[in-house]
């Protein structure tokens, strides 16, 4: 992983607004690049970070915002829904034939 690979997943896991993303993502740009410039290691840069989800749940509690929900699961429970639906109609209509 590299500096824009870090930065682009904290972000991804922020439920923050773009506007307060973008503030985020100079910080976190400027803080690696000073860290770098102090000839610390991108690896420990990472370690005294923490990982990727690690940071942005930190910022996400201190926001007092909730992460992003995965569009994954959010199809996942529509589909699941859908079959339902069609099962109980499914069902409705085999107990009215005789």
């Amino acid at each position: 992983m590299n500096r824009n690979q870090y930065i682009k997943q904290v972000l991804k896991l922020l439920g923050c607004s773009k506007e307060q993303k973008k503030k985020i993502r100079l910080d976190l740009e400027n803080d690696i690049d000073i860290a770098l410039k102090n000839h610390e290691s991108f690896d420990e840069i990472i370690k005294r970070m923490g990982a990727p989800e690690e940071l942005a749940c930190e910022f996400n509690e201190n926001m007092g915002v909730t992460p992003p929900r995965s569009h994954k699961k959010m199809i996942l429970i529509i589909v699941g829904i859908v079959l339902i639906i069609i099962l109980a109609a499914y069902l409705f209509v085999l107990s009215l034939m005789p």
